[in-house]
């Protein structure tokens, strides 16, 4: 099970969402000047009890990592055949 918090290749696990057997992560890390990549989102699955990240989109915009989050996260859910999910729009799609 993976918590708030969790590291992954530098980066700490800011925001997550579980679905089916895996999920969506959004990660941040800092401290690095002038970093071309400090927000990623992985989609992950557990492999033995331990999340697998895979599919990594690095930014470096904030709004982009949560639209991105939110994009890929639909795509899971909508497998799973739940609306309300499936109906969520990003900023970008709203206009």
């Amino acid at each position: 099970m993976m918590d708030k918090g969790y590291m992954n290749q530098g980066y700490e696990i800011k925001i997550f969402h579980e679905v089916g057997d895996g999920g969506v992560a959004i990660g941040m890390r800092s401290g690095i000047k002038d970093d071309p990549a400090p927000f990623v989102v992985w989609n992950y699955v557990y492999e033995n009890g331990v999340p697998s990240f895979y599919w990594g989109g690095y930014s470096d915009e904030r709004l982009q990592a949560i639209t991105t989050f939110i994009e890929r996260t639909r795509a899971l859910v909508s497998k799973l055949d739940w609306p309300a999910w499936c109906a969520l729009k990003t900023q970008e799609e709203s206009k």
